[in-house]
């Protein structure tokens, strides 16, 4: 994180914060490539 600039006292903050963009995008990516499987079409591109 003090690559990018971070101050050190709000490293762990954005840790938390990517960690947690990390899961709810993880799940609908999931859900679109369970629909894309099941011949709805989606793309995970979308």
């Amino acid at each position: 994180m003090a690559k990018y600039g971070y101050p050190p006292d709000q490293q762990a903050l954005a840790t938390n914060m990517v960690l947690e963009q990390a899961k709810r995008y993880g799940n609908e990516w999931s859900q679109k490539r369970a629909t894309y499987d099941a011949g709805g079409g989606a793309s995970l591109l979308d």
